[in-house]
């Protein structure tokens, strides 16, 4: 499979295949020699697709395109089947040859780096290629290269869900750059053709929550984080979102407020209209809201800032235990 390419797939190309687990300094420099004795030549870097390693073959290859993007080479990156060996008959077409470098490269090992990373050393990072990247190599943002997640905020109106998701998009930007993000929202998703003619009743609400969930499924299904921010009342019914999306890929955050701060909060006057009975089946007023049991995430707006809310999603997000294998609900099955 292709990942990237930005040169003429007719051209010859120099190939290197490997791991790449991750792809480190000593790989850095065999290609940059070749490069350097063949400047006129692209490059083939051939990514094995293997599932013992801490990140996926995806994200390998994600930050070896970072590399080629920021170094200006010209080549394609494919992910290939683990293969067992390499063979050939007489008269092939093509040289396979070893990359003679310095001692100093050879014996930096790819084994050594992933032993680093599973102690949390920190001096992994001067190790690997390109180290303002290296956060594609954690086992958290590697899973969501590979199959998405969805972060899924649910509360009362006026809880803080946007301004906490807006803050948790704007944190993810700035720390994780080449890390694709979504934000579905309530409102905007309301005010567009995927919400026309859709009401406030219980139904209504249903089945609105569900094609949100089915559109957060569609993003996450191309490696993306999706932010979801709905007031999604009904118990039962995020549960069944949950299963559209897939149970692996879902971290629930409750946003609680209380309705004294809620009103408080309320610039557009929905919590007054409801007081004086002009609105009806407003949730949290005089329309029920079922909070979770048991929330992957908790933040209380009452007693937590938007930082320190941010601060707990992240921390759940970007520290989590992850799986390569996608569940029933990903895009592998």
């Amino acid at each position: 499979m292709i990942y990237y390419s930005n040169s003429p797939l007719e051209t010859p190309h120099m190939t290197f295949i490997g791991r790449w687990s991750p792809f480190h300094n000593g790989h850095k420099a065999i290609i940059t020699k070749k490069i350097t004795e063949n400047p006129l030549l692209p490059v083939l870097i051939l990514v094995r697709h293997t599932l013992t390693d801490q990140y996926t073959a995806s994200a390998r290859a994600m930050y070896i395109k970072q590399w080629m993007t920021d170094q200006h080479i010209k080549g394609t990156i494919m992910i290939i089947p683990n293969v067992e060996g390499v063979y050939w008959g007489r008269g092939v077409g093509y040289k396979t040859e070893p990359v003679s470098v310095d001692e100093a490269i050879t014996s930096i090992s790819g084994t050594d780096i992933r032993r680093r990373m599973q102690d949390k050393k920190s001096s992994w990072h001067n190790l690997v290629a390109v180290p303002e990247s290296a956060y594609l190599l954690t086992p958290a943002v590697s899973s969501i290269v590979e199959q998405g997640l969805v972060v899924w905020l649910t509360g009362c109106p006026s809880s803080g869900k946007t301004t906490i998701a807006r803050a948790f998009i704007h944190h993810v930007a700035a720390t994780y750059p080449h890390l694709k993000t979504q934000l579905l929202d309530g409102d905007d998703m309301r005010a567009t053709p995927v919400a026309a003619g859709v009401g406030f009743s219980k139904k209504d609400r249903a089945d609105h929550i569900l094609r949100m969930a089915y559109i957060a499924k569609m993003f996450a299904d191309h490696g993306i984080l999706v932010v979801c921010a709905f007031v999604s009342p009904d118990r039962r019914i995020r549960m069944k979102a949950k299963k559209i999306i897939g149970k692996n890929r879902y971290i629930e955050v409750y946003v609680r407020a209380s309705k004294s701060t809620r009103m408080k909060r309320d610039t557009k006057g929905m919590y007054k209209q409801a007081a004086k009975g002009a609105l009806q089946n407003f949730t949290g007023y005089n329309a029920f809201y079922e909070a979770p049991k048991k929330p992957d995430v908790l933040c209380d707006t009452d007693t937590q800032d938007v930082s320190s809310c941010v601060t707990a999603v992240s921390s759940r997000v970007f520290s989590r235990s992850t799986s390569h294998t996608s569940d029933s609900a990903g895009r592998n099955k």
